[in-house]
């Protein structure tokens, strides 16, 4: 989510009556949760994100338009499902990822990490687990 040419973390900007707490290298948004300002570039660059309502499927691609989404996607979608912030609405999908794991890769403990970095909102998903190759 961009604010206009400031940041995802410009909460005063966005929403007005909300704080920005920045501690050590992190940054949050600290409040009530009130509705973005009509005035706000966050609420004409990207509603959506700012509402933190899902799309519905509108098969929008960046810069076709809507009435949920009046300036269109941000970023392109990656499927014509494929965007949307998704607090209470539906998904019809699922991501799946895969591994392939070299032939000649030795028998041992491995680890794996897996890190998704949101768009719409200051968010950072991650994920690891324990591998076992046997031979």
């Amino acid at each position: 989510m961009k604010c206009g040419n400031a940041s995802a973390y410009d909460c005063e900007q966005c929403f007005p009556g909300l704080t920005k707490v920045t501690k050590g290298e992190y940054t949050y948004c600290a409040g009530a949760s009130p509705s973005p300002s009509p005035s706000s570039p966050c609420s004409r660059d990207n509603p959506s994100a700012c509402v933190r309502e899902a799309y519905p499927i509108t098969y929008l691609q960046p810069g076709e338009e809507s009435s949920r989404c009046p300036t269109g996607l941000m970023f392109p979608a990656s499927w014509d499902d494929g965007h949307g912030a998704g607090i209470g609405g539906e998904f019809r999908f699922e991501m799946v990822d895969q591994l392939e794991v070299p032939a000649d890769a030795p028998p041992g403990e491995y680890s794996l990490s897996w890190r998704w970095d949101c768009e719409q909102t200051p968010q950072v998903w991650n994920s690891c687990a324990d591998i076992t190759i046997t031979a």
